[in-house]
């Protein structure tokens, strides 16, 4: 991971007052408060979004109607829960703000420089005032395209390798909407999980869970006043229940989940509130989470997650030692799967060993996967890698290694997972060089990777370089070991400044610093 990047500091927005003591307009006022508070959020970052420097209100005039014109001149420097807020009050601001429509059901994005917004928003709020939307291709500016579909009546869109995302430079095609029988279908059952609940609510197994939602540390989170519930904290879990049926997801499994975590300081989900400051982002992360490794764990075992609408336990023990391994809370897992059954109103099953389920998200998390297609020999690695690494070659100011090759904890994505390459620290602007000769095969913005060089070596291996601001090599140019090839960066998926560095067999990542055993 790379270190944090100084918060940049938006222009001043001048604010002229006549001499005769004239009051400024109330745009003016709500302009240079921006611009005021926005400047004491550069000293106050750790708790910019907590607190929501900018308020969502200052975005709306008298009337309740968006000032789109005021949000566009500020958008870069407002919080993921002011813009949530924003969308939740204007439906389909977040679209018109983040992206161009070229053509009927074609949009172009663009994230404005805010990059958090750019790593965490997703397809399900640009699209949220529009369930009718079921299919999307997104193509990436290398030409990439991955066609993707819809979970729930307003959840992500997956395609076979997982979660979509969409980025800066990202065009997205609408290709299919459902029919108006197909929605209010979606819709009915939707309600009917809703209902569900809502008519078991007073059952004494969800006790401990209105309990736990009354406590101070929930009160802060902002709820609907027109959701159901009669106090604070019913409403908040209706909200997380709706949240997770309009995901397409087993809310049962989303409500087990917070208690299992129940993290203090505003963690409302544990291990994913690092970096991810809000109760409503943690809610969205873990319910992706949910849906990833539904689909992860099919791949994996050839297995349904899930047997007649109840999760199973292999699948649990699964999910859970992936979103909290074992050897660091021993606990989650038995946390987690006795929640779910009471909740979900269903025994326990007779014999619960969460031994396969650990196996196999131990074998998944380190690409044990039916998508690794073509394996790497310890042979091909030891000749691509005969050379070694040097860090000081890469990146000469600097070359200090802050996140090796291996599981570890994403810092964005908030969950253990494979880092298939080095993070190399340094500052914006220093020289990143090449690993060894090659031929460059890509130079250009490329998903997470933000602006990403690729080297073909001669020994057909591939070199990667992510997260650059500044590229200065062309396709198909000639390199040499030790030379340029551009400037660090923090363009992508990215938490500060940093190169990434990969090394590709076959189309696998392998470990740069690998050392054998002679």
């Amino acid at each position: 991971m790379g270190k944090e990047t100084p918060q940049q500091v938006p222009p001043a927005i001048e604010v002229t007052t006549p001499p005769e003591a004239v009051p400024p307009s109330t745009e003016a006022k709500e302009a240079q408060e921006v611009h005021d508070t926005t400047q004491d959020g550069v000293m106050k970052e750790s708790r910019r979004e907590r607190v929501n420097i900018i308020k969502a209100d200052q975005f709306f005039d008298r009337s309740g109607k968006l000032k789109t014109d005021f949000l566009e001149e500020n958008v870069a420097f407002t919080s993921i829960e002011v813009l949530y807020q924003i969308e939740e009050k204007s439906p389909g601001a977040l679209l018109e703000v983040f992206s161009e429509k070229t053509a009927d059901g074609v949009y172009k994005f663009d994230f404005k420089d805010n990059t958090q917004a750019e790593s965490r928003i997703g397809l399900s709020w640009f699209f949220k005032s529009m369930p009718e939307i079921r299919n999307v291709n997104v193509k990436y500016p290398d030409g990439t395209e991955r066609v993707s579909e819809r979970k729930g009546l307003v959840g992500s869109f997956y395609d076979g390798e997982g979660y979509v995302e969409v980025m800066t430079g990202y065009e997205v095609t609408v290709t299919k909407q459902a029919t108006p029988a197909e929605l209010q279908s979606l819709k009915a059952e939707k309600d009917q999980l809703v209902s569900s609940f809502e008519q078991a609510k007073g059952d004494p197994k969800f006790s401990s869970f209105f309990d736990m939602l009354g406590d101070k540390k929930y009160r802060s989170v902002d709820v609907d006043k027109n959701e159901k519930g009669k106090n604070h904290a019913e409403k908040l879990a209706f909200h997380v229940f709706e949240v997770s049926a309009d995901n397409g997801v087993d809310p049962y499994l989303t409500m087990s989940l917070l208690k299992a975590e129940n993290g203090n300081n505003e963690r409302f989900f544990g291990v994913m509130a690092e970096g991810c400051e809000g109760f409503e982002m943690q809610l969205e992360m873990a319910i992706r989470m949910i849906r990833t490794h539904e689909m992860s764990y099919k791949d994996v075992s050839s297995k349904e997650p899930s047997i007649n609408g109840v999760y199973t336990v292999d699948f649990l023990a699964y999910f859970s030692e992936i979103y909290s391994p074992s050897a660091i809370n021993s606990n989650h897992f038995n946390n987690l799967y006795k929640n779910y059954f009471s909740y979900k109103g269903t025994s326990e099953p007779a014999a619960v060993n969460p031994a396969e389920g650990r196996r196999l998200a131990g074998l998944y998390m380190n690409g044990g996967s039916s998508k690794v297609r073509n394996p790497v020999s310890e042979i091909q690695k030891r000749e691509v890698l005969a050379s070694g690494v040097h860090l000081k070659q890469l990146v000469p100011a600097n070359g200090r290694l802050t996140s090796p090759y291996g599981v570890r904890f994403h810092p964005i994505d908030h969950v253990w997972k494979m880092h298939t390459g080095l993070d190399i620290d340094g500052e914006t602007g220093d020289q990143v060089n090449a690993w060894k000769d090659g031929t460059v095969s890509f130079a250009g913005r490329k998903g997470g990777y933000g602006n990403l060089v690729i080297i073909k070596h001669d020994d057909g291996s591939q070199s990667y370089y992510a997260h650059l601001k500044q590229i200065d090599v062309k396709k198909g140019q000639r390199i040499s070991g030790g030379n340029p090839i551009g400037l660090m960066g923090s363009t992508g998926k990215s938490t500060g400044s940093h190169l990434h560095f990969e090394i590709r067999i076959n189309g696998q990542a392998v470990n740069p610093l690998e050392k054998f055993n002679n």
